[in-house]
């Protein structure tokens, strides 16, 4: 679990300790009616403990040596990373690029995990889901993948069974340098 940021993936982290380089990518799916919450909460919790990498964290080297690595975040709850928005109308195109524009912006908190959901709908019509990821998650090809294991397609399918999905585990959350007794000279 506690495995290396990949080269790109770490660079990617690197960059954006500059806030004018982020790597955020926000995906915008209109849907053509309102979800039901718990079900979508649901399906993340479940895609969740299906990709492990969504319920981890980067963790820096300690004194900034090494490469960054992913680990388990222990606490982590799903309601910690979406986000329901409820509106008395139908969203409008206006409210979707506005929305849109602020999470593409927002700094992701470094300290969790790297992607959040936000859902924007009424009691009627069509809704809206944003994930908003960052880039050393996924890429753009990835990203489709993803939305595509978070959301089930099927309007009538039963909610997915989560006690046939283990949560992911993790031995420590210390990093690999660490673990080795390597530490910061003071």
């Amino acid at each position: 679990m506690n495995r290396p940021l990949n080269p790109t993936d770490a660079a990617l982290w690197d960059i954006e300790r500059d806030p004018t380089l982020r790597t955020t990518i926000v995906a915008v799916l209109h849907l053509t009616r309102p979800v039901n919450s718990a079900r979508l909460l649901n399906d993340l919790e479940a895609t969740t403990r299906a990709i492990p990498k969504l319920r981890q964290r980067v963790v820096d080297g300690p004194a900034g040596i090494g490469t960054p690595h992913w680990a388990v975040i222990p606490d982590f709850a799903i309601a910690d990373y979406v986000t329901f928005i409820k509106s008395a109308h139908v969203p409008s195109d206006e409210q979707i690029i506005e929305i849109s524009q602020e999470l593409a912006s927002a700094e992701i908190d470094r300290t969790g995990a790297l992607w959040s959901c936000t859902y924007l709908g009424g009691s009627r019509g069509r809704s809206v889901l944003f994930l908003r990821v960052h880039h050393s998650l996924t890429d753009g090809v990835g990203g489709i993948e993803l939305l595509d294991a978070m959301l089930d397609t099927e309007r009538k399918s039963p909610p997915r069974d989560l006690g046939e999905l283990p949560l992911p585990q993790s031995d420590t959350s210390a990093h690999p340098l660490a673990i080795a007794g390597v530490t910061q000279k003071c």
